[in-house]
């Protein structure tokens, strides 16, 4: 079941989310040197139903810079890709404080 009166929220949150990393890679696309550092990281989930960890990984992996790669078979940790190696600590913040949360109320 989806709460849907939290559905408008989560696509505003979603498409500012959206812009601010498209953004931020056509940045980093348009410099002249990159300065990206690709890395690999683990994050251990909140989120335990199926259906909420299909949506945190799309939209993971929907976001310019980061992208889904696995879920473990206990389901409980997600490993994701990122452009931005020297920002992991920021980026599980942001996943752990911003997208779980929108996740669990629209999905419970």
């Amino acid at each position: 079941m989806i709460r849907l009166h939290y559905l408008p929220g989560f696509i505003l949150f979603f498409i500012k989310e959206l812009i601010s990393a498209n953004i931020k890679v056509a940045v980093e696309v348009l410099r002249p040197t990159l300065a990206i550092a690709p890395k690999a990281f683990k994050l251990p989930l909140k989120v335990s139903q199926d259906r909420q960890i299909t949506l945190l990984a799309n939209m993971i992996t929907l976001t310019p810079g980061t992208l889904s790669l696995e879920v473990s078979k206990d389901r409980k940790t997600l490993l994701i890709h990122t452009l931005y190696g020297n920002e992991v600590k920021s980026i599980k913040s942001e996943i752990k404080n911003k997208y779980e949360p929108y996740v669990m109320r629209l999905l419970p």
